[in-house]
């Protein structure tokens, strides 16, 4: 089953979906030009959550019950957990993955197996100096579920 659960509430119905790694692994072409905006972990560390921002998206694109935002994005939580190991350009970290600058453009996100693959392209904000950085990330992880928040503030 493609969708976990359902939890409606707030004024005007928003809607807050769990869907599972096969539904949203199809639509991480569209997180091209998207956003990372933000690294979390969960309790005790045990997951890791990212908050991301897909590109604009045709609605007639797709085919699952993710609720695009008004302005046509995948908006929501990416919940990675039994995370085994984190690679940024090749090498294993072993401190915490952290925002290291204001956000970052996604020019790759990719779901095969027990990998989450990301290509960042990091930002800062006036009056923060500009940077030119980018990454290459690889998560292995055991289990992992989105988060579909339409009416995330960015």
């Amino acid at each position: 089953m493609n969708l976990i659960s359902i939890h409606l509430s707030g004024y005007g119905g928003n809607r807050f979906m769990y869907i599972d790694r096969a539904t949203i692994s199809k639509y991480t072409s569209y997180f091209h030009d998207g956003l990372l905006i933000d690294i979390e972990y969960g309790k005790n560390n045990s997951e890791l959550i990212l908050t991301l921002e897909s590109a604009e998206v045709d609605p007639e694109n797709i085919k699952d019950h993710i609720i695009l935002s008004k302005e046509n994005r995948i908006k929501g939580r990416l919940f990675l957990k039994g995370v085994k190991n984190i690679h940024t350009n090749g090498k294993q970290i072993l401190t915490p993955l952290k925002m290291n600058y204001d956000s970052g453009d996604i020019f790759r996100f990719k779901i095969k197996g027990d990998e989450v693959f990301f290509h960042i392209i990091w930002i800062n904000y006036p009056p923060k100096k500009s940077v030119d950085v980018c990454s290459s990330v690889v998560i292995n992880q055991t289990n992992l579920v989105w988060e579909n928040i339409p009416n995330l503030e960015t």
